[in-house]
């Protein structure tokens, strides 16, 4: 009898224990469960402005894509003047270089709203594998081969095509410095090289719409979804 007091107190300090640790253990869950929502609605909020960011690129993307066919076909139509007879085209020759030809837009998409999925964990917060997988695929890799034919084009454009242009146009008088065929030839074949590189530059472009596409229908069912 003696013994049962103390069984008594041992059983109800286990009990008030157990209310503790219960209540604890739902604090830590209700705070966790706290902070995973609001990181799901800064994540949604960021998968908006990575929608607006997508619209925005893809109707960029048209734009250069239809201005790489004209200016192609721009810098071949020199090619063939400066081939056949540049005397005769001075005045069209002008055009080209001074307007048509310039300037030679490439097109770099944003990626600021991705890079604040990936740098704040929120990308994890979407608890969606294949659109994590696929909004990588599109950002990482196809972003990279993109920005790097861009700027190898920027490069060509500037430092070659340009200055193949001021060694044999003055743009004052408006005419090439020079009517020989042979002499302009150096030009001729730089802006046929050019044209060569803005079709590659239109195919990697090609290349990147379907996906950004795609990419852009699951971002939208995504937060559809939501």
């Amino acid at each position: 009898l003696q013994g049962r007091p103390k069984l008594r107190l041992v059983s109800r300090m286990l009990f008030e224990l157990t209310v503790v640790l219960i209540g604890v253990f739902l604090a830590i869950r209700l705070e966790a469960w706290a902070e995973e929502r609001a990181q799901r609605h800064e994540a949604l909020a960021t998968l908006e402005a990575l929608r607006s960011e997508l619209e925005g690129d893809r109707a960029e993307l048209s734009a250069v894509s239809d201005h790489q066919v004209e200016f192609a076909s721009g810098l071949r139509r020199l090619a063939d003047l400066l081939s056949d007879d540049p005397a005769a085209h001075q005045a069209e020759i002008h055009t080209l270089i001074t307007e048509d030809l310039t300037p030679n837009p490439t097109w770099f998409p944003q990626s600021a709203a991705y890079h604040t999925l990936v740098s704040t964990g929120q990308v994890v917060a979407l608890d969606n594998t294949d659109l994590q997988v696929q909004l990588a695929r599109l950002y990482e890799r196809s972003y990279s081969r993109l920005v790097y034919n861009g700027e190898l084009y920027d490069q060509a454009f500037l430092e070659e095509f340009r200055w193949a242009v001021t060694e044999h146009w003055d743009y004052r008088a408006e005419q090439l410095l020079s009517t020989s065929r042979a002499e302009n030839w150096t030009l001729a074949n730089v802006a046929m090289r050019l044209a060569t590189w803005s079709d590659a530059y239109l195919n990697v472009l090609a290349e990147y719409a379907p996906q950004m596409d795609g990419t852009l229908v699951s971002v939208e069912q995504e937060l559809d979804g939501r």
